[in-house]
């Protein structure tokens, strides 16, 4: 071995030696070895090997390239950006990450525990709205407003944690039937109490923390289905005893689209700083968008509120960028947007 090769710590019971010439550097990922040339980023690796990785800014922004460490340590400007839970999770952006030493990554979704558990209960929550129970997974429990991959040959969606589980002792979903939808509609009309689903979870950033004092204001917006985390985030708040104001408004086409309004109320009554703000968007119009993202923005008020905002990608993003403009950190905003999957081609 020439005296320019160095070995570098095993991982994963592999030894790894590095060219201090070249300084290459090679990542164990998902069963493949990858080697990293000096002057390329581990996205690029990846890409260059054939692995693919979610990826559109290339420049840390978008976030959309995020790996998790299993072993080994990522360089620091790889976690730039990313919030404190995410960085002590060893998550990093793989774009922005020079590798120094041989690492083991994952895709976080390699890394999600699956389990089968049993549907409970089926109600219709709204006119395309239903509400699914599920038995608890065994191994594994989601935080309130979190979401978890449903599957069923072989498609797959995401639906949030509306409920308290370690309370409710069950997983509550709400899941819109869209037009075409491969498993909304089987979930909607044929899923019945007794059958078994395949989930895999938990994901998303959006539960609560408390960080600390439990003074500061939370707001809670979306439309439709994004209801399902914020309601959950309200309610375990609540149960954590939060003594900040907590607003949650949530948005709608129609006054039929807002459901769950009586069990709403009552959390109203009961707790003195929690506040139902129901919206009607006739039509769903950009100026509809407009009057509910202005509600959302005088309801945040002080710097130091926390946002949380699902549902609607359009939405989402217009929040998080009018909130961080108007002096909401970016560490305060919490969101989890759905995208819709395409129709199948016929």
């Amino acid at each position: 071995m020439s005296v320019r090769w160095r070995q570098l710590p095993t991982v994963c019971g592999m030894t790894f030696w590095i060219d201090d010439v070249t300084k290459l550097v090679q990542v164990f990922i998902e069963g493949n070895v990858v080697t990293v040339k000096s002057s390329e980023s581990l996205l690029e690796a990846l890409e260059r090997s054939g692995i693919a990785v979610p990826n559109a800014c290339r420049s840390g922004v978008c976030q959309s390239c995020l790996l998790q460490a299993v072993k080994g340590q990522v360089p620091a400007a790889s976690q730039k950006g990313l919030k404190p839970a995410l960085a002590l999770q060893g998550y990093f952006l793989a774009c922005q990450c020079y590798p120094e030493q041989n690492l083991e990554a994952a895709r976080p979704d390699s890394l999600l525990p699956t389990t089968s558990v049993e549907v409970l209960e089926r109600a219709q929550l709204a006119d395309d709205v239903f509400g699914l129970r599920l038995g608890l997974p065994e191994t594994w429990m989601p935080r309130p407003g979190q979401y978890v991959h449903v599957s069923r040959n072989a498609v797959m969606r995401s639906y949030s944690v509306a409920s308290l589980p370690e309370q409710d002792r069950f997983l509550e979903l709400h899941v819109r039937r869209m037009p075409g939808g491969l498993l909304s509609q089987w979930l909607c009309d044929s899923c019945v109490p007794g059958m078994s689903l395949d989930i895999r979870g938990p994901l998303g950033e959006c539960f609560y923390t408390g960080d600390g004092a439990r003074e500061f204001p939370i707001v809670l917006a979306g439309t439709s289905t994004g209801l399902a985390p914020l309601e959950g985030i309200a309610r375990d708040a609540l149960q954590q005893g939060h003594r900040g104001k907590i607003i949650l408004i949530h948005g709608a086409r129609e006054a039929s689209g807002l459901y769950h309004q009586a069990s709403l109320k009552v959390l109203q009554e009961q707790h003195a700083q929690f506040e139902y703000r129901p919206a009607v968007m006739s039509e769903g119009s950009s100026g509809d968008i407009i009057a509910l993202t202005r509600s959302v923005l005088d309801a945040l008020g002080p710097a130091d509120a926390r946002l949380f905002v699902c549902g609607a990608p359009e939405l989402v993003n217009i929040l998080k960028r009018q909130s961080f403009l108007q002096g909401v950190g970016s560490a305060r905003i919490h969101s989890d947007p759905f995208v819709t999957a395409p129709p199948p081609i016929a």
